[in-house]
């Protein structure tokens, strides 16, 4: 907070800066500069700041000029030059000082977050790094996930694997859908912010029942797009996701139905280039309208074994 001035010292700042007016209005800037310094000694009045910016850019030093200019934004956030009544000098200073100021307030925020974003990740690193231990090599050699640049880049997914129907007793028959075959394609983009990715994913399952009737195949087909929490911790890059979408199901000779599907996964990548990654995955989802005829809904539980490539 700007401490206010008394009266007398306000009175005596007001009366030098007059005489600073009339001696700019006569262009003799040596003395309008001296009068406006001379009055911020008993006043900071944003004023006095603009005018001795006036006088300044009047006087082509630029630099003093977009420095007094910030000083009376700072008392005063509210105000403006008329580029219509001021020279194209004092305009040019002001913008100037009013983007440098934008831009030290977003340097500021971008502080912050790197502040905030640095704390996170010694958290998540001591965290996991403490959980992972037992399980990692005494000496990792070679190539480790916190030395590949995922900034900006994007990785594509391959995976084969199982499903495991749950709760799929088909209504009225004693058998169940046993595991079967699943097949996965992913997109995965990191964009310039720790630990966090979004992306899409397509995943088939078949999983199939027999009867006195013989075989009955379910299929489904679904597709969603997901939100990415991810960590390193030495070759192994640690991830979570939260995924919604919409699914395709179809029984072979009963019926077709489409819905909408909710999940997440987890799973863990192995580093083995900078560039290849193979992955284990688990997913668990709920489908909503489509799915094991008789729940609804149904739930499905895919798990994966996958290449990645980071291009």
């Amino acid at each position: 907070m700007v401490p206010q001035p008394d009266a007398e010292a306000k009175a005596k700042g007001e009366q030098i800066f007059r005489r600073g007016q009339r001696c700019y209005e006569e262009l003799n800037y040596s003395c309008a500069e001296t009068s406006f310094r001379e009055a911020l000694n008993y006043s900071r009045d944003p004023q006095y700041h603009v005018f001795l910016a006036y006088t300044y850019a009047a006087t082509d030093r630029q630099r003093l000029a977009v420095d007094e200019f910030k000083k009376s934004l700072e008392l005063n956030p509210d105000f403006t030059v008329d580029s219509e009544t001021q020279s194209p000098k004092i305009v040019r200073a002001w913008e100037l000082a009013r983007s440098e100021i934008e831009s030290e307030k977003e340097a500021a925020r971008q502080s912050v977050i790197r502040k905030g974003t640095a704390f996170l990740d010694e958290l998540f690193r001591e965290t996991i790094s403490t959980v992972a231990k037992p399980f990692l090599p005494e000496k990792p050699q070679g190539l480790m996930w916190g030395d590949v640049p995922l900034a900006r880049k994007s990785r594509y997914t391959i995976a084969a694997g199982f499903n495991v129907p749950v709760d799929d007793r088909y209504a009225g028959r004693n058998d169940a859908f046993e595991p079967d075959i699943a097949l996965m394609g992913a997109y995965t983009y990191h964009p310039e912010i720790n630990h966090f990715a979004f992306g899409t994913r397509v995943i088939y399952s078949r999983n199939k029942q027999r009867d006195a009737t013989g075989p009955v195949s379910l299929d489904i087909v679904s597709a969603s797009g997901f939100l990415e929490l991810h960590h390193p911790v030495e070759v192994f890059l640690l991830f979570g996701r939260a995924e919604a979408g919409a699914v395709f199901s179809g029984i072979d000779n009963i019926r077709d139905k489409t819905g909408l599907l909710a999940g997440g996964s987890a799973g863990v990548a192995a580093l083995v280039t900078d560039r290849v990654s193979l992955e284990i995955s688990t997913t668990f989802q709920a489908m909503f309208g489509a799915g094991v005829p008789g729940r609804n809904p149904s739930y499905r539980a895919p798990f994966f074994f996958g290449l990645n490539y980071l291009y």
